[in-house]
């Protein structure tokens, strides 16, 4: 049995996995955005509307958002960096900061604009037509 033959194992590439960095960057910068928006905007205002906080003391209320903030940023970063580590890209933590940046950016530019056509149109209403 010196010349037995060995079954050849044959080997089945698996195609990586093509992910359009853009489009995964954009993604990331939604998600690091709403994270940020859950942690700094409304876990705050759920807080004061939702929980009757006028019948707590301010310290002891203060104290415990500041403890349920913590926790809502770690579980954030969890959240972030197990995505991350599911669709590791180079360039995609960048690509994600910028995406982010720039949509705050988009946002706030939007926001500014709206409130000032709002603020001249107001203005316009209370003039007096003579004509």
């Amino acid at each position: 049995m010196a010349v037995a033959e060995n079954p050849v194992a044959t080997t089945t590439q698996t195609r990586p996995r093509v992910l359009n960095l853009g489009l995964a960057s954009l993604a990331g910068g939604l998600v690091l955005l709403l994270g940020f928006g859950l942690v700094f905007a409304a876990l705050p205002v759920a807080w004061s509307e939702l929980l009757p906080t006028q019948n707590l003391n301010e310290f002891l209320s203060g104290a415990l958002l500041l403890i349920v903030g913590i926790a809502a940023i770690v579980a954030v970063c969890f959240v972030w960096r197990k995505l991350d580590q599911s669709f590791a890209v180079p360039g995609l933590r960048a690509g994600a900061f910028v995406a982010a940046a720039a949509l705050f950016l988009a946002t706030s530019i939007t926001v500014s604009l709206g409130n000032a056509v709002e603020q001249d149109d107001a203005k316009q209403e209370r003039r007096p037509v003579w004509l």
